[in-house]
């Protein structure tokens, strides 16, 4: 599956239409309309605010589906095979600095737990001000 698929995918499961998701990327419909037609492959930076606005992994986006390994295993959670397919079409879009987006990976899977816990704050302080508004 193409990352086009997997953005349209993830839109769809998440229940964002293209103007929703730019609405939450602060970008326009246009750019978002590139990527889920296949012009244009999003930046790393970008696929992981599409990763946190969805839901989904950053991984969802780079591992290349490989559906027959999938089903020969019986375990559609894991995907087998070559996972470096769509992980070169980022790099390539991104003058092939493969390091370099390995290492921002690392760095985005170390401050995703802070991440996470800023979200939870805002999160409180909007459930907060909701039941102070009753």
């Amino acid at each position: 599956m193409e990352i086009k698929d997997k953005i349209r995918m993830a839109m769809k499961e998440a229940g964002f239409t293209q103007q929703g998701l730019a609405d939450v990327l602060g970008i326009t419909n246009p750019v978002v309309n590139t990527w889920v037609t296949g012009k244009r492959n999003p930046t790393v930076r970008t696929l992981k605010k599409i990763a946190a606005a969805t839901g989904k992994p950053l991984d969802f986006f780079l591992q290349e589906d490989n559906s027959v390994n999938q089903q020969a295993n019986g375990n559609s959670g894991v995907i087998m095979g070559n996972n470096n397919s769509n992980v070169n079409n980022v790099a390539a879009s991104h003058g092939g600095d493969i390091e370099g987006i390995r290492q921002e990976l690392r760095e985005t899977r170390e401050s995703l737990g802070d991440k996470i816990k800023v979200l939870e704050a805002k999160l409180d302080l909007i459930l907060e001000k909701l039941r102070k508004g009753k």
